[in-house]
């Protein structure tokens, strides 16, 4: 005879409604159906970018190899932590509320679908951003003011297109609380 208290009970799925990338530190809060609760994850945009820094200076040359290197390293370490969670996600979570503790937001490219929208950001558009953002550093001297504010702000990025990837955020929407 089939018994239902043998049987194990699934975890209450939650959703993640907001995320907040911080300079070393990121936050989600997630809401179940009859809860709210925040978690941390110990790994910021700065603490990648600091990783892909050493990645380069490690090559004499600073090749484009070098930087596929980091980057590749930095998706790694990035999905370690956000796996490292073990949430039970709604999937896939809808549009997801985010923060960033430095002007970022406003330089993506939005889509909003009328005029006075608030911003917002979709998997598609994040990955095209990404990739072009990628190209630009190939191409970059190293030494160059733009690669290492570039650098900042292409981390950023990977951190959002991982999160979004392995969260199951559908759509960013920016906070309109300043940061």
């Amino acid at each position: 005879m089939f018994n239902l208290t043998d049987q194990p009970i699934a975890p209450e799925l939650e959703r993640i409604t907001s995320f907040h990338l911080g300079q070393f530190a990121c936050s989600l809060t997630l809401n179940g159906k009859d809860s709210t609760r925040t978690m941390s994850l110990a790994l910021g945009f700065q603490s990648l970018v600091d990783r892909l820094v050493d990645r380069l200076v490690e090559d004499v040359l600073m090749s484009h190899r070098a930087l596929a290197l980091g980057v590749e390293e930095a998706i790694q370490i990035t999905e370690e932590h956000l796996m490292g969670m073990q949430l039970s996600l709604e999937r896939p979570s809808p549009t997801c509320t985010l923060s960033v503790e430095e002007p970022f937001v406003s330089l993506l490219p939005s889509n909003a679908t009328a005029p006075g929208e608030p911003y917002a950001l979709d998997q598609e558009a994040l990955e095209l951003v990404f990739h072009q953002w990628l190209a630009l550093l190939s191409g970059a001297k190293r030494e160059s003011a733009f690669f290492r504010d570039g650098l900042v702000f292409f981390t950023k990025l990977l951190m959002l297109r991982e999160s979004m990837h392995h969260l199951y955020i559908a759509r960013f929407k920016e906070d309109p609380r300043p940061f």
